[in-house]
């Protein structure tokens, strides 16, 4: 229901409903098409980054949101057209993406304020404008520097910095993700959630099998 990005969200909707209706229509047959879990991982995927676009546009002058709908719809168009599930890199270099969208609207907001008024502010904008505008993955360090810079350069301006939501908005941007795919003894694919432990123990889905993974 964004006003931003209808049609992306519609285009999204679309997709899975026709999947939907096919599994219904040949649900008897024996070879009705099914679901995978690679497919439902890459749906949700693509829901999430939609929801995370549609909230970093939020809250910002309307000059400042066309500028950011339409880097929005930039990324939406790529995430959308995907017909595999995102490995990790991928997946990291589009969490990147999201927060820089998140960041960009920061920056804006600043220049169209009273930034250009102080040397001090627009030293420290010229550092994230560095790193915002660079054709590199936006890495965590970079969006630490550039949220510094931005935070920093605001608090000059006589403004009380980055609020707690925008900064909590920026991090949660970084950290979109997808479980670790593993596969059992007895050859079934299954995922797991917890990315964070570098050793655990999972259990297949299909037979119950443990299998302790790196």
């Amino acid at each position: 229901e964004s006003p931003h990005l209808q049609s992306e969200f519609k285009a999204l909707q679309d997709s899975a409903k026709s999947k939907i209706d096919q599994i219904e229509k040949f649900c008897d047959a024996s070879d009705a098409p099914n679901i995978n879990e690679f497919e439902l991982v890459l749906f949700e995927n693509q829901k999430e980054v939609l929801r995370r676009l549609d909230a970093a546009v939020q809250g910002h002058r309307d000059a400042i949101k066309a500028r950011l709908v339409r880097r929005a719809k930039t990324i939406a168009e790529r995430v959308l057209s995907r017909t595999r599930g995102f490995n990790d890199w991928e997946l990291k270099a589009l969490a990147g993406e999201v927060a820089r969208l998140q960041l960009f609207g920061l920056y804006w907001k600043l220049q169209e304020g009273e930034a250009n008024r102080f040397a001090e502010a627009r030293e420290h904008i010229r550092k994230a404008e560095a790193r915002l505008f660079c054709r590199e993955i936006f890495t965590d360090a970079m969006n630490e520097a550039v949220r510094r810079a931005l935070d920093a350069a605001s608090r000059i301006c006589g403004e009380s910095g980055i609020s707690n939501h925008e900064r909590i908005m920026v991090l949660q941007a970084m950290h979109l993700g997808q479980g670790l795919w593993h596969k059992c003894p007895n050859g079934h694919i299954y995922a797991t959630e917890d990315r964070g432990r570098a050793m655990q123990e999972s259990k297949c889905k299909e037979c119950g099998d443990n299998d302790r993974r790196d």
